[in-house]
């Protein structure tokens, strides 16, 4: 009976054990793999609302990398547009010189075409200045006190002392001085001594350098200069300006760069040709504007590039872009094909649309240049060709007007770009109330099976101690 006894607790213990709802071992009563039951049953039940999420979350996906590719497609074109065809483009001019080794010069968009006549009577040049022989050498003593400089408006004091009171001392002293912005100095060396030479660090008539002396034993007075005291120096350069003649009109300058003598011309003089004419011809920069419409065309076919994917498809495959089909995206393409290819508006001439000046979109979308037929065209009406590209209802501004609008809230790719954005959120909604109800799902089905479980345990249980117990009379019996 002890036996039965203990039959009866452990029976007891295993009813007990499974009461709780969720078993601590699963299958403790009827040997079954509950868990793995629970899982494929939960996702049997559940695999058509995770499968539909799926296939929204990977529609929804895919059309927001589309977006973002579009999006960044057409701002990467629209920002190359700023730089290649504005106004400012094809404003740029080429000068041409006839005699280069007389003078070069640069224009400005403000330059005025035209063809100049310039002279160039004399070079700006800088003055130099050479002492009179210092027997001595470099080390001679000159003398001490304080030596004044001034050129081209500026001036600047050194003081002398016994410490640097020799020619090379004051040479060192002027070179040294914080404040000199005027005057270099250096010592030539000759068969009889060494001299003091000064040069005027600017050019220009203005530029001219005095020398005073001040203070000290009065040795400094040997290199003083300027007007009325010219005998301490020999002047090897006299300070000068350059002259010119534009067309015959007289131009003087302190430097040999002359920017103020045609309006948006800079002239770079080179060597003085007094009585000869230099020709000076200023035009468009038609290579200039050549080489910024090769760049609209290679950033439009870019952007083609970059788009063609979106809506692609192959019929082999019968796979498609992204945005095969899609009605907005159709619809931005067209408007932008109209805004590059359609005529200008207002042009009465033969040269108003992008074809008649040799640019021409392939069966593929792409552009073309014909380098030849722009040339001439610019040859011909180089102003019509400017509207065409940069005029107010030109090309450049169609297609910016196009863009902007598309991209700006509300335009057609920011509100799909929002609309995705709230699907987005919905699709994780409805992900997060999946999961919660695979959740239950899961839930439920381990509770059966729990109970199914502990039903077999106790049975088992049962069936152990009936056994038992029949065992036992039988025994007692014999």
């Amino acid at each position: 009976m002890t036996t039965s006894t203990s039959a009866t607790t452990a029976a007891s213990s295993a009813t007990t054990s499974n009461a709780g709802g969720v078993l601590q071992s699963l299958g403790i009563g009827s040997g079954l793999d509950i868990s793995s039951m629970v899982d494929s049953l939960t996702t049997s039940e559940m695999s058509a609302a995770n499968a539909r999420v799926t296939r929204e979350q990977t529609a929804v996906t895919t059309q927001v990398s589309a977006m973002g590719t579009l999006k960044s497609a057409m701002s990467t074109f629209q920002s190359s547009l700023t730089s290649a065809l504005t106004g400012a483009g094809f404003s740029a001019r080429n000068v041409t010189s006839a005699d280069q080794t007389v003078l070069t010069a640069t224009a400005t968009a403000s330059a005025a075409l035209g063809n100049y006549q310039v002279e160039v009577k004399q070079l700006a040049q800088s003055q130099k200045l050479i002492s009179n022989n210092f027997t001595g050498g470099s080390s001679s003593v000159i003398g001490t006190g304080t030596l004044s400089f001034s050129s081209d408006g500026k001036t600047f004091s050194i003081k002398i002392d016994s410490a640097n009171s020799t020619l090379a001392g004051i040479r060192d002293a002027i070179n040294g001085a914080s404040d000199n912005q005027s005057v270099s100095a250096t010592i030539v060396y000759g068969q009889s001594g060494a001299q003091l030479v000064l040069t005027s660090l600017k050019t220009g008539e203005n530029a001219g350098v005095t020398v005073n002396a001040t203070g000290g034993d009065g040795g400094l007075a040997q290199l003083t200069y300027g007007t009325g005291n010219a005998s301490h120096y020999t002047e090897k350069q006299a300070a000068q300006d350059s002259i010119v003649l534009v067309d015959g009109v007289e131009h003087h300058s302190s430097t040999n760069q002359v920017s103020d003598a045609i309006d948006g011309v800079a002239l770079n003089l080179f060597a003085q040709k007094p009585g000869s004419q230099v020709s000076l011809n200023i035009t468009n920069d038609n290579d200039h504007v050549v080489s910024l419409v090769q760049s609209l065309v290679t950033a439009y076919n870019t952007l083609q590039s970059s788009i063609a994917p979106l809506d692609s498809y192959d019929a082999s495959t019968q796979s498609s872009g992204p945005l095969f089909g899609d009605s907005m995206y159709a619809s931005l393409k067209n408007q932008l094909r109209h805004a590059l290819t359609d005529s200008v508006a207002g042009l009465s001439g033969s040269y108003n649309s992008l074809a008649a000046l040799g640019i021409t979109t392939g069966v593929d979308g792409t552009l073309s240049m014909d380098e030849t037929k722009l040339r001439t065209a610019l040859g011909t009406d180089f102003k019509s060709i400017s509207k065409v590209f940069s005029g107010a209802g030109g090309v450049v501004a169609r297609i910016n007007s196009k863009i902007t609008t598309a991209l700006l809230s509300g335009g057609n790719v920011a509100s799909r770009t929002t609309s995705l954005a709230t699907q987005q959120k919905e699709i994780d909604d409805e992900k997060a109330q999946v999961t919660l109800r695979t959740a239950t799902v899961k839930a439920r089905y381990l509770a059966k099976f729990n109970a199914m479980d502990s039903f077999l345990s106790k049975m088992q249980n049962t069936s152990a101690y009936l056994t038992q117990q029949t065992n036992a009379q039988n025994q007692s019996s014999k």
